[in-house]
């Protein structure tokens, strides 16, 4: 069966970020809840999508090509750029400066394993490093990676334990 996907060149990772990742985020709207689950596919046009909360998804934080696909570093910075332009267009939303969100950030996976590496670093990584970008994620936010179940022949959520918030030991652990 032949792939009915039409074939894309790479595309820049800056090229990308003006043309379709700042115009989907400034769609998103002010949820009166304060709670906004947010779909996300991790490069573009890889597979169709269908969030079970927000159906289609359309937002995609990579081209469906990238210029180095194998690698996570030259990627790394535009997956910084990705949270921090979101969280700013979230922050927009608040009423007060330190008003709470929740933010369920679902990653549906597909594409080359730089961009994956990249994005996921750049949100678990809790220390500022010499020569890259930092984003820290608002610890009311969660990351839930969405894979592909064989078995079901649909993605499912597939957490990660970094996904969730930290916690405080307790005595008796």
């Amino acid at each position: 069966m032949p792939n009915e996907r039409e074939e894309h060149p790479p595309m820049e990772n800056d090229q990308w970020f003006q043309s379709h990742v700042v115009p989907k985020i400034n769609k998103l709207e002010k949820n009166e809840t304060g709670i906004y689950i947010i779909p996300i596919a991790l490069c573009w046009d890889r597979h169709e999508y269908y969030d079970a909360y927000a159906g289609l998804v359309e937002l995609s934080v990579f081209p469906r090509r990238v210029i180095t696909p194998m690698k996570w570093g030259p990627n790394f910075a535009h997956a910084v750029r990705f949270f921090k332009t979101l969280k700013s267009k979230l922050d927009s939303f608040k009423d007060k400066p330190n008003e709470l969100q929740r933010v369920d950030l679902r990653l549906y996976t597909s594409g080359a394993s730089g961009p994956k590496q990249a994005f996921l670093n750049a949100w678990d990584d809790k220390v500022p490093r010499q020569g890259f970008p930092f984003f820290a994620a608002p610890i009311t936010w969660s990351m839930i990676p969405c894979g592909w179940n064989s078995a079901t022949q649909n993605y499912e959520e597939e957490p990660l334990l970094t996904s969730y918030p930290e916690r405080e030991l307790s005595k008796e652990e």
